[in-house]
């Protein structure tokens, strides 16, 4: 043998103990917990809690005096309060309803009365025509009102995950889905969304030639701490 030979078996001997001091220091699988992901016990992060649409329905008696068709002082207020107390917009459905299903000249004029209350709050309320059976005032010659409307129920952000993993405890996106929830205007968009209304086909392209031709419009500033 000579002395190349020689140094090319030392080089060959020194490489391989080296690739086996490096395996032996080498974490194993296990060894330092969820440090270590391996593609087999890859998951999918669970999705993020979603809000909950629920419908209720709010329901007001109003009562008037015998023969009259206007609303007294007392009933004006109490039908004010409710608005007010339970935040009445223009987003909720406004029913009316005549007691026991009667709709004689003077309860005409006492559901026009209600419904005329509700436009002096800004508000529009419909007359619905039931039967005696389905009607829900309680008192034959009141006007029942029934205020139907969807709210949201945000889902709850304090549970965390299922599995302990490296990710944050707390469920991703939670905060952001009740956040919508408390800002949407309707809370049935989150349940289906509306259709788009036709667009204007006129301002969209020339929008497009201002764009081509480089004259897009400038953003008016404002000072805003005046």
């Amino acid at each position: 043998m000579n002395k190349t030979q020689s140094l090319h078996i030392r080089g060959a001997v020194l490489v391989g103990l080296s690739c086996l001091a490096v395996a032996a220091c080498s974490p194993k699988q296990g060894e330092f917990g969820d440090q270590l992901f391996p593609h087999g016990k890859w998951e999918q992060i669970p999705p993020a809690p979603d809000n909950m649409v629920e419908i209720i329905t709010l329901r007001h008696a109003v009562a008037f005096a015998n023969g009259q068709a206007g609303l007294g002082m007392t009933e004006q207020s109490d039908l004010t309060n409710f608005i007010r107390e339970n935040r009445i917009a223009a987003a909720d459905e406004i029913v009316v309803q005549a007691a026991g299903g009667d709709r004689d000249r003077l309860m005409v004029g006492r559901l026009t009365a209600v419904k005329a209350e509700f436009a002096r709050h800004g508000l529009v309320a419909a007359e619905a025509l039931v039967s005696p059976a389905s009607s829900t005032a309680a008192v034959p010659g009141e006007v029942a009102v029934l205020i139907t409307r969807a709210v949201v129920i945000p889902p709850d952000c304090s549970v965390p995950q299922p599995k302990p993993t490296l990710r944050p405890e707390m469920p991703w996106g939670c905060h952001v889905n009740t956040a919508l929830g408390m800002m949407v205007a309707n809370p049935l968009d989150l349940v289906e969304g509306r259709d788009l209304g036709p667009g204007d086909g006129e301002q969209a392209s020339a929008a497009m030639r201002r764009y081509r031709t480089d004259k897009v419009k400038k953003f008016e500033r404002e000072d805003t701490d005046k």
